[in-house]
């Protein structure tokens, strides 16, 4: 498992999509659910004590991507997008 940092590397990202910008479409449609998830969550939350903070929704998108965790399927003629 990599860390956030580590996951900066142009060319391991654009081994998961034909290139960069579906990458970053892809890692985008994926930090929006992340960010309504944690959004959720805190609304639920009824703790009043600080939390720590916790790492940007597009770091974490972009090491799922890599990692794999994202999962898509190309259709024939369109592009991959998040299931």
């Amino acid at each position: 498992m990599q860390s956030l940092e580590e996951v900066n590397d142009v060319e391991e990202i654009e081994k998961i999509a034909d290139n960069r910008y579906e990458a970053v479409l892809l890692a985008a449609k994926w930090s929006r659910k992340l960010n309504a998830e944690r959004k959720a969550k805190e609304e639920l939350s009824e703790e009043e004590a600080p939390q720590p903070p916790e790492p940007k929704v597009t770091s974490v998108a972009l090491k799922d991507l890599v990692e794999g965790t994202i999962k898509f399927e190309r259709h024939s003629g369109q592009r991959k997008s998040p299931t």
